[in-house]
């Protein structure tokens, strides 16, 4: 019944938010899918227009984020063509997979930007928006522009100017499973040359699943954080921004229940030790950007990022005692870019030149706790056909470890666009990168425990090992870009480009404590310099496509087919104790994007986003099976989403503007090992949305995943269990906002 009434008011109203004096607000505008409406902004890092980018661009403005009902990047998945972030158990892993680039641990093969700085922990993805002016995603590799971590793409995020938006916000959510929201911004002018933006928030929620152990929420959430932004137009053409950010959270995690894959029966979920993540993240950036000169345009963004964070796992996921983890990750960074570019956007020729600068100082403190029970089974093991037993005599066995992974990098960009080239509207672009880094593990990581010998008088044993050491990696890497470009007109346009893509290898930290029982119970020593650094990937991109308006002034069209050749794929996979990354020899991925924006009718309008990617190994064999020709394993073969929008104005009612919005999006069948043996199979989530406004108030009903679709949306295997995490179930809520 409760449902059924969420779901009957979600479809009964809707609103747009309004200005003081009652007319609508052009900036806030909620005819997001009206093709007049859709705003294209230049970027600086291009020399080509965004609007006419020749290659396969998604932009979502404030607006449209707001009516999808979109807070976080895990809420934009499916919503795009071939863009998918899985829940996989806290706010400490977002993956972004693009076109079936991706990985859900340590590497990330597709980056993160907000106001002009790259986040260079993917553990800082998953933040919640605020004063956001509009979303980009970039499919396919940014390098020779964004860096080495775009190889599938990239998503920027861009907050709202305060010398563009002069607006004041507030907002109350209030929803099922315990969910409260509260959000507050304030874009404001200080004079005639300075602006300055504030926006703070506070969230929490009761969660969606219970630990049948501890009768208590697997899942509750408490988060907060808050940005200053303070821009100024200064003389000689000089802007300044000058941004600080803060966001905290601290949520229960890893909901994950046991799963019997011979009979599909699934478990509650129930574990004895603690599950929880608490991060804090800190930010401060300063940009500087000069666009008077007619020759040259010139920006500088400078950032200091600062991250603590706290992970607590059961590590055997059951409510038997064996271990668990205590791990705590530090962060200081520094990134520093310079950018230069051509100034004259009718010019034939334009250019860009840049350089980018980073230092990241990361060390993680992470300590395994393991019980009497749990060393005995390996102890068990290891010794199997010795003629006496051993016996662990410790209760409890500390296995703590330090590793601290600073890395630096330098890198220089150019790219060069020509206009007109043999014919009126046929482009080129070339582009490259120069990229270099370096990355060191200095580790240490010890355990020590007391055995005892039967039959016969007990012996005591000591045992002890420490694995120590300092390891280096260094890259350096050439990435090119080629792009042609043919306008046909104004509206329409076709291209075709080649990209290479570069991430970086790195170190398998969480492996140390399986080298570490091994070393132990083997008394032979670990070569820890081959078996713990992975290697880097590469790939190549091509791809061409359409973009245009086919039908004037009623229907936007984008469509991209794509093929990426992938060498050394990063492959995540779990062993008894952690998890690691492996190279996985050769893959493909293969497919299309396809946005289409349609205005039906006046009140009435519709859009489709389609993506389809057939990606699969090409030469790789996992040293048990031959698997070429198997789909990737976390890749949707598909992804889709489908929405509609209808608004009325009305200028002599109880209310200025009603406005209904549904929006179907799902995902076709994911491979959640390489056999391709375990699947999660299609399935879509229906969400809903109605308000209703007047004056400066509004009034938001919403429901997600409607119809309470089940589904999952992690799978892995540890010791021999195998484990699931479930989909949020339905949830409904009202907002109440009051907009300035």
């Amino acid at each position: 019944m409760k449902k059924m009434i969420c779901v009957a008011l979600a479809l009964s109203a809707s609103v747009r938010f309004v200005a003081a004096d009652g007319n609508p607000a052009a900036n806030d505008s909620i005819r997001t899918y009206f093709l007049d409406e859709i705003v294209f902004t230049s970027s600086f890092k291009e020399t080509n227009d965004l609007s006419s980018l020749p290659g396969s661009v998604s932009v979502l403005p404030s607006a449209e984020l707001e009516g999808a009902n979109v807070h976080n990047v895990k809420d934009l998945s499916m919503l795009l063509p071939n863009f998918f972030v899985p829940d996989y158990g806290s706010k400490m892993t977002s993956p972004l997979y693009v076109r079936g680039v991706g990985n859900r641990i340590t590497s990330q093969a597709s980056g993160m930007y907000v106001d002009h700085v790259p986040i260079l922990n993917k553990a800082g993805y998953d933040f919640e928006f605020a004063d956001v002016e509009r979303v980009e995603l970039l499919r396919g590799p940014q390098g020779t522009l964004f860096g080495r971590n775009s190889m599938g793409g990239l998503l920027n995020v861009l907050t709202a100017s305060p010398l563009a938006h002069r607006k004041m916000r507030f907002s109350l959510t209030g929803g099922s499973h315990g969910l409260l929201r509260a959000g507050a911004s304030a874009n404001t002018m200080i004079g005639d040359r300075s602006g300055l933006s504030l926006s703070v928030r506070y969230e929490r929620g009761d969660g969606y699943f219970t630990n049948a152990f501890t009768g208590r929420r697997a899942d509750d959430t408490e988060s907060a954080g808050g940005r200053l932004r303070f821009d100024r137009q200064l003389s000689g053409g000089w802007k300044m921004s000058l941004t600080a950010s803060y966001d905290f959270v601290d949520q229960g995690a890893f909901p994950y229940r046991k799963f019997d894959a011979a009979t599909g029966a699934v478990s509650a979920v129930s574990y004895n030790d603690e599950g929880s993540y608490m991060r804090k993240t800190g930010m401060g950036t300063l940009r500087v950007e000069n666009n008077a000169s007619e020759f040259a345009a010139f920006a500088s963004s400078t950032s200091l990022q600062g991250l603590n964070d706290r992970m607590r796992m059961d590590l055997d996921y059951s409510a038997e005692d064996l271990f668990s983890i205590d791990q705590r990750q530090r962060q200081r960074s520094f990134t520093e870019e310079l950018t230069l570019k051509s100034n004259k956007p009718d010019a034939a020729y334009r250019w860009l030149f840049g350089g980018f600068f980073f230092i990241d100082e990361f060390a993680t403190d992470m300590q395994v706790d393991w019980t009497k029970a749990g060393v005995q089974s390996n102890l068990d093991l290891a010794t199997a056909e010795a003629p006496v037993t051993l016996t662990v005599v410790n209760d409890e066995i500390p296995n703590p470890g330090r590793f601290d992974t600073p890395s630096n990098g330098l890198a220089l960009y150019h790219q060069s666009t020509y206009n007109n080239l043999f014919v009126d509207g046929l482009s080129a672009t070339a582009g490259i990168r120069l990229d270099y880094g370096r990355t060191t593990i200095d580790y240490r990581s010890s355990v020590a425990l007391d055995i005892a010998s039967s039959p016969g008088p007990p012996v005591p044993i000591h045992m002890d090992t420490t694995l120590q050491g300092t390891q280096l990696i260094k890259y350096k890497q050439i990435l090119p870009r080629f792009v042609l470009k043919y306008e046909m007109d104004g509206q329409n346009f076709l291209y075709a480009s080649a990209a290479k893509g570069f991430n970086p290898g790195g170190y398998n930290i969480q492996l140390f404590s399986e080298l570490i029982m091994q070393t132990l119970f083997s008394r032979q020593p670990i070569d820890v310099v081959k078996a713990v650094p992975f290697a880097p990937e590469y790939s190549w991109t091509y791809e061409t496509g359409y973009k245009g308006v086919p039908v004037p002034d009623r229907l936007w069209a984008e469509v991209a087919l794509f093929y990426v050749d992938m060498a050394d794929m990063q492959l995540a996979k779990y062993t008894n104790y952690g998890r690691l990354l492996e190279n996985a020899g050769k893959a493909a991925s293969m497919g299309v994007d396809i946005h289409l924006s349609a205005r039906l009718f006046h009140d009435l309008t519709a859009g489709i986003n389609y993506g389809q990617t057939h990606a699969v190994f090409r030469d790789y064999n996992n040293g048990q099976t031959d698997l070429k020709g198997n789909y990737l394993p976390f890749v949707p073969r598909r992804t889709f989403s489908v929405h509609a929008a209808w608004l009325k104005d009305f200028s002599r009612a109880p209310v200025d503007r009603i406005q209904l919005q549904a929006q179907y999006s799902g995902t076709d069948r994911i491979y959640w090992t390489e056999t391709n043996d375990i699947a999660q199979n299609r399935y879509g989530l229906l969400n809903l949305r109605a308000s209703v406004g007047k004056g400066c108030f509004t009034l938001n009903l919403w429901t997600k995943n409607t119809l309470d679709t089940r589904y999952n949306t992690f799978y892995f295997d540890m010791r021999g269990d195998t484990f699931l995490q479930q989909g949020k179930p339905f949830h409904c809520g009202a907002d109440l906002v009051v907009s300035f």
